[in-house]
């Protein structure tokens, strides 16, 4: 399982930049595609979906998001 305790780490992994330690702003269309694996993350995030690229798996269940969605952890 991948720990991403840092903002630092979590945006590196997408490579983007940390702007600033307490809050950053991770643009995924600079990342590659990384392979699908559990994580945990050590700080809250809200992810804003433009577009539907499937379904997210949150615990147990499997949830469907649709274009525009706001996905909080």
């Amino acid at each position: 399982m991948i720990q991403y305790d840092t903002i630092k780490k979590y945006s590196e992994m997408f490579n983007n930049k940390a702007m600033h330690p307490p809050i950053n702003f991770v643009d995924l269309n600079k990342s590659s595609l990384i392979p699908r694996s559990k994580f945990t993350l050590g700080f809250y995030a809200i992810i804003i979906k433009e577009t539907k690229c499937g379904d997210l798996r949150y615990g147990n269940q499997y949830y469907d998001y649709d274009e525009g969605s706001l996905v909080f952890f």
